[in-house]
């Protein structure tokens, strides 16, 4: 826990705990590294002349590990944040209005990514007509639908809001019903017993 009146903090990680002098608040950023955001956010630590302290996911720490590297190198700490960080429900509103295909594309990437299986992404969007943002409420929710594994199983489409409900369903392969797996049984007849 960090103190911001210089006193000591004790702080506990992955690798072990770690005393430091508190000289003002202690930054950190979670769900890393990230092959996009992990280099900007060390650029701006360094152009601000300071130090965080990255908590990771396990999974992205091993595949990408040069950024792992980078980040010890600029004496950064890193420690691991969980394993897995899977959720149920997500629901995303108006931020993919503002991003540029690119990262539109990778933020849509991490959402399944994050998702857990049969996991549903809830996308909400203003539909009336903006000069503000790069695409309209519509365009975003297509262009979601178009390039996501998942499936949108309901949308509900209003004047001023659509919504788009998207499932992360077992693929066909996955899908055999306890009946096909009990008739699949029965059809290789009894199993000899061992003595």
């Amino acid at each position: 826990m960090a103190r911001f009146d210089g006193s000591e903090v004790l702080s506990s990680g992955a690798s072990g705990c770690s005393k430091r002098r508190n000289h003002g608040p202690a930054l950190t950023f979670d769900d890393g590294p990230d092959p996009v955001w992990t280099s900007r956010i060390l650029e701006a630590l360094r152009e601000a002349d300071a130090t965080a302290t990255i908590f990771v996911i396990a999974p992205l720490a091993l595949r990408y590990s040069r950024l792992i590297e980078a980040t010890l190198e600029a004496g950064h700490g890193v420690e691991v944040h969980c394993y897995e960080h899977l959720f149920d429900l997500i629901v995303v509103s108006e931020i993919l209005y503002y991003l540029p295909r690119e990262q539109r594309l990778a933020a849509r990437g991490r959402l399944e990514w994050a998702l857990a299986p049969r996991g549903v992404l809830l996308a909400v969007y203003w539909r009336k007509e903006t000069r503000t943002y790069p695409l309209q409420g519509d365009e975003v929710h297509e262009l979601l639908a178009a390039h996501t594994r998942l499936k949108r199983t309901e949308t509900l489409v209003e004047p001023e809001h659509r919504l788009g409900l998207f499932e992360d369903l077992p693929q066909p392969a996955e899908t055999v019903s306890s009946s096909d797996a009990v008739r699949a049984a029965l059809s290789r007849g009894p199993r000899p017993r061992s003595a």
